[in-house]
């Protein structure tokens, strides 16, 4: 347990290479002691940290036996949680198809047990891969679903992540009014600077998208100045360094405008843009520059 505890301090403090090795030995110590269920625990803290630094195919694995001694215990509430996690990982790999698979089966369980808070961030994480794959209205569903019940159970911080991620689905199918109504909850539940990380990586996007969509192009470019000044010199791959990025792309995309609704078509997977452009009622001028992108 000690191991264990210390594994997760030294996560929090961002000295992930030494959590690592305190996860190896939690892990060599609950097999010693024939306690597999702890043994399953150890196994998905270490995929956690192996998924942070980047050891992706480690952190597959370790999750993967985490899940085989969980089911063979029917721990299914942390099967289930274990579950989401996997399929984080599976998401971020393009495996998006198996990836919901994960949060479904992970769904069922969180429903069977009334595990409301976690059954939140499931649907949430559900409904951004349904997106996704272009499963529009039952993305939409979901996440509306995971605010309703993250709000409920005062989960109010992911609760305004996943209103600002349903503002920019959103916006990517026309509803303007929406989109700006998710801005207004996500400013509500994540107030700076309670919230500064959340608010920066899903407020902010969602108001340059707004502006990126309505044309304003000064308070565009302001907004990604700031933020830029805000993070400072950051590497490309980060977050901070690829949100950059993003908000960069919606500036040249409105310069030459090549937007589709406050989105460029690039970002997009083949499978949304597919989906937007058999949507009923698509403007054909919005259709050509989905079409032209690739579907």
């Amino acid at each position: 347990i000690y191991a264990s505890n210390l594994a997760a301090v030294l996560r929090e403090l961002g000295r992930r290479e030494e959590s690592v090795s305190c996860c190896l030995r939690a892990l060599e110590l609950h097999r010693a002691q024939g306690s597999r269920a702890d043994e399953a625990i150890a196994h998905g803290n270490l995929a956690t940290v192996q998924r942070e630094l980047g050891l992706l195919q480690e952190a597959e694995l370790s999750f993967r036996r985490a899940l085989h001694i969980l089911r063979d215990h029917e721990n299914r509430i942390m099967e289930g949680l274990f579950l989401v996690n996997m399929g984080n990982l599976l998401d971020d790999t393009g495996r998006t198809v198996h990836a919901i698979d994960c949060y479904e089966h992970a769904i069922m369980w969180f429903r069977r047990g009334g595990v409301r808070g976690q059954l939140g961030l499931a649907l949430g994480n559900l409904g951004v891969a349904r997106k996704k794959l272009g499963r529009l209205d039952d993305g939409l569903a979901a996440l509306t679903e995971a605010i309703q019940l993250l709000e409920a159970h005062k989960s109010l911080h992911f609760a305004g992540a996943f209103a600002a991620l349903r503002g920019e689905f959103r916006l990517l199918l026309g509803d303007v009014d929406g989109a700006k109504a998710d801005l207004a909850l996500a400013e509500k539940l994540l107030p700076v600077p309670n919230a500064l990380v959340l608010h920066r990586r899903h407020v902010l996007p969602l108001r340059a998208r707004l502006l990126a969509h309505e044309g304003k192009a000064p308070e565009l470019r302001a907004l990604v100045d700031a933020f830029r000044a805000d993070v400072g010199n950051v590497a490309p791959a980060s977050e901070d360094g690829e949100e950059l990025h993003r908000l960069t792309a919606l500036v040249e995309g409105l310069q030459a405008g090549t937007l589709f609704n406050g989105h460029t078509t690039s970002e997009m997977t083949r499978e949304l843009r597919r989906a937007l452009v058999q949507r009923e009622g698509q403007p054909e001028p919005l259709r050509e520059r989905l079409l032209a992108a690739g579907v």
